[in-house]
């Protein structure tokens, strides 16, 4: 806005003071009001040049400042598979209550990524509030498996996800993890 303000002050000054004294004519006009002239327009379009830079810089920024830093933080922990196949780590973002993206990855006990039949399930539950179990299928994804969850209200969730490991054996591990309440 001061730019702005600076840009019409320097068009009031043109206006009431150079205009007229050129508008006898350029050539009889002084040299030095015509000079002044093309300063005065040089810098008004400088200082235009600023504003839609600033303009540019301001319209992508949010004018509310983020409220918790921690809310939309994702959250990721890690747990074992049972009989001992691995361990799995799980990642939900936001991890507050609302739409949330689950990802899974699946390690063997070297550290190698598990190649499992299919893509494995999630239960999500929500025991103080007698939520669940939701079952959510997740679908194989450039580093492991994801999956979107609807979580409706905050406290801790239990997460467990299956994984068939073969024809004959699956693995299971269970997480519980604290959904902020997002208002």
């Amino acid at each position: 806005m001061a730019l702005v303000a600076v840009v019409v002050a320097m068009g009031g000054y043109n206006r009431r003071r150079l205009v007229p004294a050129m508008s006898a004519g350029a050539a009889a006009a002084p040299v030095s009001t015509q000079r002044r002239l093309g300063q005065v327009l040089s810098v008004e379009l400088v200082v235009l040049a600023a504003v839609a830079g600033a303009t540019a810089v301001l319209v992508t920024r949010s004018p509310v400042e983020a409220t918790d830093p921690t809310v939309s933080a994702p959250v990721e922990i890690s747990a074992p598979l049972s009989g001992g196949h691995g361990q799995t780590t799980i990642t939900v973002a936001p991890a507050a209550t609302g739409s949330n993206s689950i990802s899974i990855t699946l390690d063997d006990n070297t550290g190698r990524r598990l190649r499992p039949l299919e893509p494995p399930t999630v239960d999500l539950t929500q025991a103080e509030r007698g939520v669940g179990p939701i079952h959510i299928e997740t679908h194989r994804a450039r580093t492991g498996f994801e999956a979107d969850a609807e979580l409706a209200v905050p406290g801790h969730w239990k997460i467990t996800v299956r994984v068939r490991i073969d024809d004959f054996e699956s693995a299971t591990a269970t997480v519980t993890l604290e959904i902020a309440d997002s208002d």
